[in-house]
């Protein structure tokens, strides 16, 4: 479309992965009433900031003072951030594996995080 200025159909958009899903016209509302869900369940903001930059700090700085940084960016941005009393209780309750499936299965099935979880109706 950049180098020749012709549209692009939905469904063409979708085969190159520039778009996630393609919708009926007569169903937007539903489909953003989804995803709507799925971002209110989602994680606080928080959390979500430290996880990135823990990530991308690990990336960057693979070696001998990856474990010092990351302790220390975790230790000064930590009293900052809201807990996740909802997840971090249940870890602590019926362990993590069993918390994450919980977690997921609040979730649409398109937006598990398991390949099993997803293959479900």
């Amino acid at each position: 479309m950049l180098f020749t200025g012709r549209p692009i159909t939905a469904q063409e958009m979708y085969e190159c992965d520039f778009v996630n899903k393609v919708v009926p016209r007569d169903q937007p509302e539903a489909e953003v009433a989804t995803y709507s869900r799925v971002c209110a369940r989602t994680r606080p903001t928080d959390s979500v900031h430290i996880q990135k930059t823990f990530f991308h700090v690990l990336e960057q700085f693979q070696g001998e003072y990856m474990g010092a940084l990351i302790t220390g960016l975790i230790e000064s941005l930590g009293a900052q951030v809201k807990p996740d009393f909802e997840l971090t209780g249940s870890v602590l309750t019926n362990g993590l594996t069993d918390s994450v499936k919980s977690n997921d299965e609040q979730f649409p099935p398109a937006f598990r995080l398991s390949k099993k979880g997803r293959a479900q109706p």
